[in-house]
């Protein structure tokens, strides 16, 4: 059995494991509404997700501040050519750019790179 990687946001939010944190982000996900910003309640664990997710990355950075997510439907192209459409995040810059991203690719950089 493999090790449980610890995530710890830089909001304050810790879990145990990975598993336990994509719970987390997919049920906001999913009790969010289409075309509705995150909750209060959630979104600066969301937007700690991602700004640490970017941390994670190398070559991600942010180059705007980000202020809201919303859940939205994403329609991109996939690695094999394929389009696939999903409920996904999206951040909000205080530019009004948006970009998408995944909670499940997030949670899996950050434990890997700081877990």
């Amino acid at each position: 059995m493999g090790k449980k990687k610890p995530v710890n946001l830089s909001s304050g939010l810790t879990f145990e494991a990975a598993g336990k944190a994509n719970a987390y982000f997919k049920k906001v996900l999913n009790d969010t509404p289409l075309d509705q910003a995150v909750s209060p309640d959630n979104l600066s664990n969301v937007l700690a997700l991602y700004k640490d997710y970017c941390n994670a990355v190398p070559g991600h950075d942010v180059p705007h501040k980000p202020i809201n997510v919303f859940r939205r439907w994403n329609n991109d192209e996939r690695p094999n050519g394929s389009y696939v459409t999903t409920s996904c995040f999206y951040v909000h810059f205080d530019n009004g750019a948006e970009k998408a991203f995944s909670y499940s690719k997030a949670v899996s950089a950050i434990a890997n790179h700081f877990g």
